[in-house]
């Protein structure tokens, strides 16, 4: 058996292979994520333009830095900065270059028209892989904490005590409260238009009764001993005896298969509990690019399946 001697100089460190490509797995997502966005087309998408003289980055390989990290946990951009440092497959998605935090902060921001041009572009990818099948469509919500303090929130009852100029605002939001109460939690246009367009719909008129409260729930105390909610809507009562025969239970049990499994990986394998912005816009701009990275991790995995 022959033995090889390799003269490496003290004085240089090894710390990476001269290929970085050495070090990433091939089966490694990364992979994935640079050829899908490579292969995208938008015109949305803006440089970092900061008049400063500061290094400028692709901004293909800023929106795939993005993706890569948001997919695997990593959200904040002072820890995404780090990951370029630390992480190989980060460090080979950017080429060996490392954006400063405020650089991909600013990206981010900047950006959110192009991570929804993205978005749709990866539902055509997965057309043409041949994983994507519509057909039922189920629709949720779930809670994910603000970029702020509850403990600055005040109650509605508290609030004719602080402020005695509003005290007549509690009254105004129970009677817009009714209102939404009273609606059934169903927007009726767009049940209208759905029905319109051929859509079988189905949807739940009704909710469990004196449900526990959160101690940090800044709305109205409820009313524990209220009458159950009688549904009077002709509409409403045929949906209710939709949902209670056999089929129509079986098809709404499809959201424990479809739609309540991406926020359970969102919020525990992702790790996506809290946003890092504020406003409504950037918000929902923020939770653009989480869909879009859960969407490119789910398509990588069918893919690779």
């Amino acid at each position: 058996m022959a033995t090889r001697f390799v003269n490496v100089d003290r004085n240089t460190p090894l710390l990476l292979p001269p290929d970085l490509r050495d070090w990433v797995p091939p089966e490694d997502m990364v992979h994935f994520v640079i050829e899908a966005v490579e292969g995208m087309r938008l015109s949305t998408l803006k440089v970092n333009r900061r008049g400063s003289g500061s290094e400028q980055y692709p901004p293909k390989m800023m929106l795939g830095l993005l993706i890569y990290c948001y997919a695997n946990g990593v959200f904040s951009s002072r820890r995404i900065e780090r990951a370029t440092y630390r992480d190989v497959a980060v460090r080979y998605l950017t080429g060996d270059t490392h954006p400063d935090h405020d650089t991909i902060a600013k990206f981010r921001r900047e950006n959110f028209e192009a991570v929804g041009e993205a978005f749709l572009q990866v539902l055509r990818l997965a057309r043409e892989i041949g994983v994507l099948k519509v057909g039922t469509v189920s629709v949720d919500g779930t809670h994910i904490r603000a970029n702020a303090s509850k403990d600055k929130n005040v109650r509605y009852d508290r609030a004719g005590e602080l402020v005695p100029s509003v005290g007549d605002v509690p009254e105004e939001i129970g009677q817009v409260s009714a209102v939404l109460a009273d609606s059934g939690y169903v927007h009726g246009d767009a049940w209208e238009s759905l029905e319109q367009d051929k859509v079988d719909v189905y949807v739940a008129v009704s909710r469990e009764e004196n449900h526990s409260q959160r101690q940090y729930d800044y709305r109205p105390t409820p009313v524990i001993d209220k009458p159950a909610k009688v549904i009077k809507d002709q509409r409403l009562l045929a949906m209710r005896e939709k949902l209670g025969t056999d089929a129509g239970r079986r098809l709404y049990a499809k959201r424990k298969q479809t739609v309540e499994p991406v926020f359970g990986i969102i919020k525990h394998v992702m790790g996506f509990r809290q946003f890092l912005l504020r406003g409504l816009a950037k918000v929902s701009g923020e939770w653009e690019l989480v869909r879009l990275a859960y969407n490119v991790k789910r398509l990588w995995a069918l893919k690779t399946a």
